[in-house]
């Protein structure tokens, strides 16, 4: 139990400096948008799991928690965003009498608690039609085909729930929620102060080599997949609240596409470098390499996005040292590290394989079961065949099927957001969120090809698959506006319950 406190409290305080540091660099306007929200949530979601006695409170918590807190879709957003990216998943199985039936996750309650709490909320009065999310549509399709295939039809019903329940709820709720060019805002300032408070947790944790979750994993006996603690050159490679380290990487990517879209919310000089610079700090802790590549790749497509080839030419000229200097510690170190070199090899050794195993099926793929039974050669120390290329393995899956609707998933909304580039820039809010959406859709295509899928951040950047597809600039746009000349859009007044509540969460309620 003391062992519990302790964990609990050093990590509201690390939590409490990156939000800390975030919010004193926002300028003031920015600050009405959000106020401490975020920062209110996450602390309720942590004391719900480390104060819950048994796990089914904990669950049940975590179910009521958008309930009671979202009044609006503004605030039902940040409750989502900030629980799947800031709260373990402790995993468990649901089986009834015995039976089992599928995996279950805390976003999994979260996107039934959010799920009941659209209904309860009040109505967006800028609010865009409904849309349809075909990157959600393909995805779901592409798992519950590979879940079900060579399986009896009584599995079926079973693996359809378990994705449903994993990704189709929460990140309906999500599109939901972000249907309007104020609550697109708040999304992007949300996921920046995620960045912040997560990159503060991995810095922290990488330092002292201490995983300040895993103690609610030993609490509710939850098994934590994989090895708990992984170290290279010396140093953790932290993983905080994602369970495993590329897959904090793949998070933090996207809060920093997030940062760079919200410069114009940060105080001028060179503070509005100081949360970007925080989170590029973060991707280092989990010594991610798809991680560090998907920070170059943001970087570059949003300059390209706002500023065309000017743009790229900068991005290029800030980026060519950063390589030069990785590179160099990299050969100084004869390749790196024995660790790092064996992830490398393996992933070289699974590629090969795989093909030989893609072109016994390269147009609709095998079961996987088939395939993991002919590449037993491939499972490593821990015990798994562990398909770091999601390319791969759709395509071993479903052959080039699956790999074309896999790329769909990702790449046809930012073919989208390419083509309208200059007529998105043309209003700044809708730009803003074309380059972001732009930059961190093109950034998970590349992670992907170095991991598999990460669930939680999945979940994130599916919704803003879905948020690019229905992106419209205003009928009647901004004349002579740019990202970076465009006045801020005033600040939202949907976020308190009451007066009291509004002035309780450092907010302004200043009418519509």
């Amino acid at each position: 139990m003391l062992a519990l406190a302790k964990n609990f409290a050093y990590l509201e305080v690390v939590l409490a400096i990156g939000w800390a540091i975030y919010f004193t660099i926002l300028k003031r306007e920015s600050k009405m948008v959000v106020g401490h929200f975020p920062f209110i949530v996450i602390t309720a979601l942590n004391s719900a799991l480390f104060i819950s006695p048994y796990f089914p409170v904990a669950h049940l918590a975590v179910f009521l928690i958008p309930i009671l807190l979202a009044r609006t879709k503004k605030q039902l957003l940040v409750v989502m965003v900030v629980g799947c990216l800031l709260t373990p998943a402790l995993a468990a199985s649901l089986s009834i009498g015995g039976i089992y039936l599928f995996g279950w996750t805390l976003q999994s309650t979260l996107g039934l608690g959010g799920l009941v709490a659209i209904a309860s909320t009040q109505k967006d009065r800028g609010a865009e039609p409904a849309r349809w999310n075909i990157a959600l549509a393909a995805f779901v399709l592409l798992l519950i085909i590979i879940a079900i295939r060579g399986t009896s039809a009584t599995n079926w019903l079973r693996q359809i729930l378990a994705v449903v329940m994993s990704y189709g709820i929460p990140v309906l709720v999500i599109d939901q929620c972000m249907r309007s060019a104020a609550n697109r805002r708040t999304f992007l300032l949300t996921l920046a102060g995620i960045g912040s408070m997560l990159a503060a947790i991995l810095t922290y944790e990488s330092r002292v080599h201490w995983p300040l979750y895993t103690s609610l994993y030993n609490k509710f006996q939850v098994l934590l997949p994989g090895l708990v603690v992984k170290f290279r050159d010396g140093s953790m490679r932290a993983y905080g609240p994602l369970d495993e380290a590329t897959s904090a990487g793949f998070a933090l990517v996207i809060t920093f596409a997030a940062a760079l879209a919200c410069h114009r919310d940060f105080r001028n000089g060179p503070a509005r470098y100081v949360v970007p610079a925080l989170i590029g700090l973060g991707i280092l802790a989990p010594q991610s390499r798809g991680g560090m590549i998907g920070a170059a790749v943001v970087l570059v497509c949003y300059a390209f996005y706002h500023y065309g080839s000017a743009g790229l030419a900068k991005a290029a000229a800030l980026l060519a040292p950063l390589a030069a200097v990785y590179f160099a510690r990299s050969n100084s170190n004869g390749g790196g590290t024995a660790d790092a070199q064996n992830t490398v090899d393996y992933r070289q050794q699974l590629f090969h394989r795989g093909m030989e195993e893609f072109w016994k099926n390269p147009i609709i793929g095998d079961s996987m079961d088939d395939v993991m039974a002919r590449m037993e050669d491939m499972r490593q120390g821990e015990g798994i065949i562990d398909f770091v290329n999601s390319y791969l393995y759709f395509g071993l899956a479903l052959g080039v099927i699956g790999v074309v609707l896999f790329c769909i998933v990702l790449y046809y909304p930012t073919a989208r957001l390419l083509l309208e580039r200059h007529r998105l820039n043309r209003h700044a809010p809708t730009g803003t969120f074309g380059g972001f959406a732009f930059g961190a859709l093109l950034a998970a295509g590349v992670m992907l090809a170095f991991t598999s899928i990460p669930q939680r951040p999945i979940i994130v950047t599916l919704a803003i698959a879905g948020a690019a597809l229905g992106l419209r600039p205003p009928r009647r746009p901004l004349r002579n506006a740019t990202p970076d000349t465009a006045a801020p859009m005033a600040p939202p007044s949907d976020f308190g319950i009451t007066q009291t509540a509004v002035a309780h969460l450092g907010l302004k309620n200043t009418g519509s």
